[in-house]
């Protein structure tokens, strides 16, 4: 499944990027101390690392999975940085297999990346008992990001597998962007 573009187009996107770090997901962060996550945590198309760093920084010990090669050389340059250590891999998450080789986590974070509907069974698996998943990302395109499409919209379509397991919905908007943040837990 392709989400705004493709590994060049982001890897493009990150070179050109100013040095220094995106402001985390502010609900992210309200989030994880509400639900109480745990202590080891996925993140799933973690980008250079915005919300990654700062859950490292809490004291949560973080995995960063994303296709971009620039991203993730960002990302261990900036938790350097902030003297954090994090574990990277790049791996392409619209293909199955990049679950395989990963341990279970107390949370999984996918933030602003539409997954493919099929793998969140695969997630709940990679999650301990009473784990989270926490998805959040656009439900209606925004006016200024002409880069989203209508297929890189969450839509509740998308959590049938899961449904039976949500916690928690919250539809919220930030400025003329309108968001949905899912709450699962196992």
């Amino acid at each position: 499944m392709e989400y705004m573009g493709d590994e060049s187009y982001w890897n493009h996107k990150f070179k050109n990027r100013l040095e220094e770090l995106l402001q985390p997901e502010e609900l992210l962060l309200k989030d994880i101390d509400l639900f109480q996550f745990g202590k080891f945590g996925l993140e799933l198309a973690c980008g250079d690392g915005r919300n990654i760093i700062p859950l490292a920084q809490r004291g949560y010990v973080m995995t960063g999975v994303d296709f971009s090669e620039i991203a993730i050389e960002r990302l261990k340059r900036f938790s350097k940085e902030k003297t954090v250590n994090v574990e990277t891999f790049q791996m392409d998450l619209s293909k199955r297999v990049f679950l395989e080789n990963l341990p279970k986590f107390d949370f999984i974070i996918i933030n602003h990346y539409r997954i493919c509907p099929e793998f969140y069974l695969d997630l709940i698996e990679h999650l301990n008992d009473g784990g989270y998943l926490w998805v959040n990302g656009f439900n209606a395109l925004p006016i200024n990001n002409s880069d989203i499409t209508e297929k890189d919209l969450l839509r509740n379509k998308d959590f049938e597998y899961v449904q039976n397991m949500l916690l928690d919905k919250k539809e919220y908007e930030d400025g003329d962007r309108k968001f949905v943040r899912y709450c699962f837990r196992k």
